[in-house]
């Protein structure tokens, strides 16, 4: 590894690491409260962004465009970064430490969750708040998409799973677990979701979760299968 990258590590735990559209750069966040752009080929960073102010927890790469970048932070920033530039062009106040964030194809919306909120931005309006949603009573640890773009699931604290439609953002579906949640993920083919159990970890460290239809009904597969376990 080349000498320059050795002084240049991250002084604090990452939590999150993401590849670029090109597959040549990756973006990580780190509790030191900076966001770095590393070369894959040349082994060395070669941007850092020093704006936020407490633990980056929170990032994702453009679906559309490698040179932006959207982070959240315990500063309670979202911000929205263009590589061209070297520094953010878009900063929201989500109000609380943001834990988790997705942008919907296009670029132009930003969902961050935060506490037990979570809120819709327009970045194409400058960073608008469209909507501000609460329906869980703890703080939301981890949000994904279905395939389709149309659903959103919400992993949270207070033991629920809450699935979103993204025409009204209404729940329109809400399961309970036996501890709190700390990720939830979803499959691209089969309509399985799988989450991650604090405290009851080391006995079911990751669980998947299946869905009966595609069409998401009431009609739920209750048995668990158990990965890592004993």
């Amino acid at each position: 590894m080349p000498e320059s990258d050795l002084s240049s590590p991250h002084l604090r735990p990452v939590h999150v690491t993401r590849f670029g559209l090109n597959k040549t750069n990756i973006l990580s966040c780190s509790d030191d409260t900076t966001v770095k752009c590393w070369d894959i080929p040349s082994e060395l960073l070669t941007m850092k962004f020093t704006e936020h102010e407490d633990y980056v927890r929170a990032g994702l790469v453009s679906p559309d465009n490698n040179d932006i970048w959207v982070t959240g932070s315990y500063d309670h920033k979202v911000k929205i970064w263009d590589l061209r530039m070297g520094k953010s062009v878009v900063t929201m106040d989500h109000g609380s430490p943001v834990e988790s964030l997705l942008m919907f194809p296009g670029g132009g919306v930003v969902i961050s969750a935060g506490s037990n909120e979570l809120k819709v931005w327009d970045i194409l309006g400058g960073g608008r708040l469209m909507r501000t949603l609460s329906n869980h009573q703890k703080t939301i640890t981890d949000l994904c998409f279905d395939s389709s773009y149309s659903r959103i699931l919400t992993a949270s604290l207070d033991h629920h799973v809450k699935i979103y439609n993204v025409e009204d953002y209404k729940v329109v579906h809400s399961v309970k677990y036996p501890a709190p949640l700390l990720c939830v993920g979803l499959s691209v083919g089969p309509p399985h979701f799988f989450f991650h159990l604090k405290d009851i970890a080391s006995t079911y460290p990751c669980l998947l979760f299946s869905l009966m239809t595609p069409t998401w009904s009431l009609e739920w597969q209750q048995d668990f299968c158990q990965f890592g376990g004993g």
